[in-house]
This record gives structure tokens, C-alpha cells and sequence, in this order.
């Protein structure tokens, strides 16, 4: 009998079939050990401009890109100095998609969202609010911008905090200090093995920053904040350049963790 031979050419296009397959999505890995993968927003779109289109939306829309944005319910969406209308809106009332984890939860923010179709770039909130890319979803999350200082260096420890537990750095009471220990997030998080990391004896943390917060409302904030850790011992030593999305709600008037989606492309420093 005999054996069938694949031709080296079908080899090769089923090797790049895969490798297209795999380079379409970004796989981000959670703290606890899942993936979660999400797809870029903009999307290529054939729109025709029109005068009318640019004067109401301040937008040149004769571009190829798509962006859906949450808007906290109530809040006036401006982009390019002008308000963009209300005929823009796709769904109404819904729940933010950054708090996937906390649906049903009073705290959660609503939003009203957005679908503006035939940009070129992406377009810049007015002065006082900021824009920022939800690492879940990808829908741009709209609302006012955080620049305490004091809110911003608490961001910074909390993702410290964070990442120095898997690496048996911090303790999980530690975690639970700076967390809303009633979410469905920190009952998960709780419950995470944390000795698979080699044993070391140097840690540091350095190039810390607060890429972008805002609040969605008077209780919730998201943020963007990334570190490099550095971890040796007498064998080894490397540096892991990180990035979190923190997802906050004010608890007792301080800032509690209900949410963390870990992409380390959100750091510069990290190899795309």
C-alpha cells in the first residue's frame, strides 16, 4: 500500500493559514492564569464623506476606521472640540463593559454607546476628559480625567501590590487591603496558587506610570498603568515589562479594586 505524500506547497500554506489565524488575535494573560482575548475596534469601512457629516460631528469622516465608545449615561460626548449627536448612539442605559465582572452590582456605571464610523484617527476628548482604550472589549471608555497625584501614586502601589503576590512578594492580606473583597473578581483572585514563582531574593519595581484614569462616575474609575518588575537570584535574573487595567469603585471614600485585565503591550517597554 502505498503511502500518500503532502505536496511540500500544501505544507507551506497550511503553515501560514495557521500563523495568520494566530497573529489575528492578541492573547492576554489574566493573574488568574486565564486568557482573555479581544480584537482591535477599528475596523475598515468604505463611508462617503459628506459636508454634512464633517459640521455635525466636528469629525473628518473620509477615513476607514471605526470607534465605539462608552459615554457614562447623561454626560455629553465632545471629540475635536465639537458635541457629537445623539443620532451616533447604538445602545442606551447599558452596563460599562470594563465592570464584565461585577455585572448586576449597584455601583456599576451605565453608559451610552457610541458607534462613529469613517475616522482616520483616533480623536481627542475635550480638555478635562480622556479617552481610553477598555483592554476587554476594546470600545474606547469616555469620562473625566484623573490627575491627583495622590489617586495617581495609589494606582501605582495597587498594581505593585498586585503583581508581587504571584511572585510571593506581597500576601494575599495585602491584596485584600487594597481590593473590594466582595467582588467576583478578588473571591477568584483569593484563590490563586502562588508558588509556582522561582524563589528569589532581589525584587524591584521601576519605570512606574499612570498612562491614563478617569472616573465614570462619582464612584467608579478605570485606569491604564504599567511597571517593569526585576527579580534575581544567584542563578538568574530577568525583568517582566508589565501593564494592568485596574478597575476601581469607591468604597467608605477609598478607591477599592473590583477588576484587573493584565495586557503587557500596554508597556512601551515590551516587544510587540
Amino acid at each position: 500500500m502505498k503511502k500518500i505524500k503532502t505536496p511540500i506547497a500544501l505544507v507551506i500554506i497550511l503553515a501560514v493559514a495557521v500563523i495568520s489565524v494566530i497573529a489575528g488575535q492578541l492573547f492576554v494573560m489574566a493573574k488568574e492564569q486565564e486568557f482573555t482575548s479581544y480584537e482591535a475596534t477599528a475596523t475598515v469601512q468604505e463611508p462617503e464623506a459628506t459636508e454634512e457629516t464633517v459640521e455635525e460631528t466636528g469629525l473628518s469622516l473620509d477615513g476607514d476606521l471605526t470607534y465605539v465608545i462608552e459615554v457614562p449615561t447623561d454626560m455629553k460626548l465632545t471629540l475635536n472640540g465639537s458635541s457629537v449627536e445623539s443620532k451616533y448612539v447604538t445602545e442606551s442605559d447599558v452596563e460599562a463593559s470594563n465592570f464584565w465582572d461585577n455585572e448586576g452590582r449597584d455601583f456599576v456605571p451605565t453608559v451610552d454607546v457610541y458607534t462613529i464610523e469613517g475616522l482616520s484617527e483616533e480623536p481627542e476628548a475635550e480638555s478635562g476628559y480622556a479617552l481610553l482604550e477598555d483592554q476587554i472589549t476594546g470600545n474606547y471608555l469616555y469620562g473625566e480625567e484623573v490627575t491627583d497625584s495622590t489617586t495617581l501614586n495609589k494606582i501605582i502601589s495597587d498594581a505593585e501590590t498586585m503583581a508581587s503576590y504571584p511572585a510571593q512578594d506581597a500576601s494575599l492580606s495585602e491584596v485584600s487591603a487594597i481590593a473590594d473583597t466582595s467582588s467576583t473578581w478578588y473571591k477568584r483572585y483569593s484563590t490563586i496558587p502562588n508558588y509556582w514563582f522561582t524563589s528569589h531574593s532581589v525584587h524591584e519595581f521601576s519605570n512606574q506610570e499612570v498612562l491614563k484614569a478617569i472616573q465614570q462616575s462619582d464612584d467608579t474609575m478605570v485606569a491604564h498603568v504599567i511597571f517593569d518588575y526585576y527579580a534575581s537570584n544567584s542563578d538568574v535574573e530577568r525583568t517582566w515589562h508589565c501593564g494592568y487595567q485596574l478597575t476601581y469603585h469607591l468604597v467608605d471614600d477609598t478607591w477599592k479594586v473590583v477588576g484587573i485585565e493584565t495586557n503587557s503591550l500596554l508597556n512601551p517597554a515590551q516587544e510587540h
